[in-house]
């Protein structure tokens, strides 16, 4: 059963579930819809609240849907609502949902006016109070586009905030990420304005953020469209530069800049962008193991590269190789 919004028709597809189930000599789950509305309109008429909306599905597994229970809430919170408010939504949602949605996807959605809180799982009243007053303290310094907070309550596989269309600096971001981030494991997505995406998987400290910034001294080098940062030390830098031309100054320009400021080992993969595409689809950029040998044997094409890159991609792969990777 679906139900997005206030209410709507039974989908063709349900109908087909309940008739599938009748047949197999099965009970279909039950419609909690009207649980779902009703709940809906609980959080609706809270202080703080301006709108809400859901969505719900129960589908049976044994017919191989996935995602095939869910529970969705979306809330916008008003602009004036105090964090008493907004957690009074949340500890609303957990005695509303109660045990009745045990074995459902649960998904609570906070919007507030400057940034977002999207919870998976039961949601944590005191660790919510900490992430709105983190929040509401950084939004004015990074003036971010997306300012968004996901909270995974339902498995082990970590928070993540996206921080992204930003005007901060790269080192602000992450400087404002550790702040609200801590000692947490949690996964950073940056975009700052016109620059590099950053993923840095927290906690990053402040030590290695200020050895790769000195390195990088005015600033990220041309061409690096993405930087990959895990247990302190860069793991990957992606490369797109606007044409081939002194494509190897250019890119051990990057290799050294970043270098100087992580320890090895690390990849950087680039690439050079074309108006049209080649005859024979070949690529046009490639990998090289900065500090060690590891390479994907299968994306490498080791045996045929001729095959599957253009002349100068092999040409430039194999000067970086030679100065950069430990391959004998």
């Amino acid at each position: 059963m679906n139900d997005r919004g206030r209410r709507g028709p039974v989908s063709i597809a349900c109908v087909l579930v309940a008739v599938f189930l009748a047949l197999a000599g099965c009970s279909p789950r039950p419609d909690l819809s009207g649980r779902v509305q009703e709940i809906s309109d609980v959080l609706s008429a809270l202080p703080g609240v301006d709108d809400v909306d859901h969505y719900y599905q129960n589908q049976e597994e044994q017919l191989g849907f996935d995602g095939a229970r869910q529970l969705y809430f979306e809330v916008r919170i008003a602009s004036e609502a105090s964090d008493d408010e907004i957690i009074g939504v949340a500890s609303t949602f957990i005695s509303e949902v109660a045990d009745a949605f045990d074995d459902y996807d649960r998904e609570l959605v906070l919007r507030m006016p400057d940034f977002t809180v999207d919870i998976n799982g039961t949601p944590d009243p005191d660790r919510l109070r900490q992430r709105l007053s983190g929040m509401k303290e950084q939004s004015p310094i990074l003036a971010a586009e997306t300012f968004k907070w996901g909270v995974r309550n339902d498995d082990d596989s970590g928070d993540v905030l996206t921080i992204g269309d930003t005007s901060a600096t790269p080192d602000a971001v992450l400087t404002a990420a550790r702040s609200l981030v801590g000692s947490e494991q949690v996964m950073v997505k940056a975009s700052p304005r016109g620059g590099a995406r950053w993923e840095v998987r927290f906690p990053y400290s402040a030590e290695a953020q200020n050895r790769l910034f000195a390195a990088l001294g005015q600033g990220v080098p041309d061409g690096v469209d993405m930087i990959a940062i895990s247990d302190d030390q860069v793991e990957y830098v992606s490369v797109s530069l606007d044409s081939g031309t002194d494509a190897t100054m250019r890119l051990k320009t990057v290799i050294d800049t970043i270098a100087a400021g992580t320890p090895p080992p690390w990849t950087l993969s680039w690439r050079v962008p074309e108006a049209k595409p080649n005859p024979h689809n070949l690529a046009t950029g490639s990998t090289v193991s900065v500090g060690s040998c590891e390479y994907n044997p299968v994306a490498d094409h080791a045996s045929d590269p001729a095959e599957h890159f253009t002349p100068d991609a092999i040409a430039v792969r194999d000067e970086l190789r030679a100065q950069y990777d430990t391959c004998v």
